[in-house]
């Protein structure tokens, strides 16, 4: 009797700990974690600079400045060519269509295809909420335009996932505040 009562504890700790593991609050980040100043691998949410669209994340602000004199560059080497992760998504994430490798897009390290040469444009509207669905695809982009920690107009680039719920948020400072009771601040639609 005893050993079938330790397994049935085993059971229902096993299970609450695959429950909790649902709840589990995801933050993907789409950028550089080595800093293209030091080399440091760490990188500081708020001390980066934007290049063509893109952003480069650097350790402190003090290899800012550094960075500052040659955008491109920096870029280059936050994102080398070589470390690009290809997403071979088979179907334009714009269209539906199915994707070809003669239209593509590297983004933040990211390669994303598309359909035709059309579709970047449109892309680039939503960058990171378009790579954070074709990563996780089993998600849904609850879409919401609103903030639910401020109420303020939500970001593309600060996301959370809770509940297979990609749910986006105003700034990065909503991220914590969303951690400590996902419940209350999840949203199902726009």
């Amino acid at each position: 009797m005893r050993i079938g009562i330790r397994s049935g504890l085993w059971a229902l700790l096993f299970c609450g700990a695959l429950a909790r593991a649902g709840d589990e609050v995801v933050v993907p980040f789409l950028g550089n974690t080595k800093c293209p100043v030091s080399g440091e691998d760490k990188h500081d949410l708020g001390s980066f600079i934007a290049v063509e669209g893109q952003k480069v994340y650097f350790c402190c602000n003090d290899c800012k400045p550094e960075g500052e004199k040659d955008p491109k560059g920096t870029l280059a080497k936050a994102y080398p060519a070589e470390s690009v992760k290809d997403l071979k998504n088979e179907k334009c994430p714009v269209s539906g269509k199915p994707a070809t490798a003669d239209a593509t897009v590297v983004f933040q390290g990211h390669k994303v295809r598309f359909c035709c040469m059309k579709c970047p444009k449109k892309f680039s509207e939503k960058p990171v909420g378009t790579i954070v669905k074709l990563l996780h695809p089993e998600c849904t982009d609850v879409g919401n335009e609103k903030c639910p920690v401020t109420g303020e107009p939500a970001r593309d680039d600060v996301v959370v996932i809770w509940q297979k719920k990609i749910i986006h948020l105003a700034n990065p400072g909503c991220v914590g505040k969303f951690k400590t009771d996902p419940a209350k601040y999840a949203v199902d639609k726009k």
